[in-house]
């Protein structure tokens, strides 16, 4: 584990064994992050990070690596990727719109948020949600894509998290890395738990839809 750290931090100066040594290191998460030794998965996950910030290894491999890896049974873990993709996209946006990375991970959460794994479709969820909050994705396709694996979700918990993301229009920012429940939102949607939303419901939502984007786009105007 040492070496590995120690080669992370000098994959600048030794980048072709920097290269190797990071394509072995995400084969061995994808293949075998289940059954990995926390602590040791938690290396090659940190390892990754910093070569990721040296700018070693591309944030097209790395990052739907870190999305998968949602799905493993380890909350510490889970927090760690949270904070590690959202502000590698945020440095990734920051002096313009990354299309192409951005596209491709919207793509890939999308179908994360279908994941039979409750845990890995709630992070993906709240991924999107704090990058729309941080104005890093704030666009239609994320709004469109938080309504379509959200809000019409088969996991009730999944949909109470999109629904809150649509009802409460008027927030402050605020991290969404914890791991806390959603019951204020479950409360919305009690009365049809585990039931396909009613027609008045989903009128409901698009109304909601349609003035958060009124809202975003004064907000952008006044600017």
């Amino acid at each position: 584990m040492d070496y590995l750290r120690f080669m992370a931090h000098c994959s600048g100066v030794y980048r072709q064994i920097s290269n190797n040594l990071s394509t072995e290191m995400l084969n061995l998460l994808q293949q075998y992050y289940s059954i990995l030794n926390p602590e040791v998965r938690m290396t090659l996950v940190t390892c990754l990070k910093v070569m990721r910030t040296k700018d070693n290894v591309s944030a097209a491999v790395v990052l739907p690596v870190f999305l998968k890896l949602f799905r493993c049974k380890d909350k510490d873990l889970r927090k760690f990727l949270h904070g590690c993709i959202v502000n590698d996209l945020k440095d990734l946006n920051k002096k313009a719109k990354n299309n192409n990375i951005n596209k491709k991970l919207q793509n890939f959460i999308l179908n994360l948020l279908q994941d039979p794994n409750e845990d890995a479709s709630k992070r993906a969820l709240n991924v999107m949600v704090e990058l729309y909050k941080r104005c890093i994705w704030n666009d239609e396709k994320t709004v469109n894509a938080i309504w379509t694996g959200g809000v019409m979700n088969s996991n009730p918990k999944i949909v109470a998290s999109a629904c809150r993301f649509f009802l409460v229009l008027d927030y402050d920012y605020q991290s969404e890395s914890s791991e806390s429940s959603d019951d204020d939102a479950m409360d919305l949607l009690k009365h049809h738990k585990g039931s396909k939303l009613t027609k008045a419901k989903k009128a409901y939502l698009e109304r909601a839809i349609k003035s958060q984007k009124r809202k975003e786009k004064r907000k952008n105007t006044s600017i």
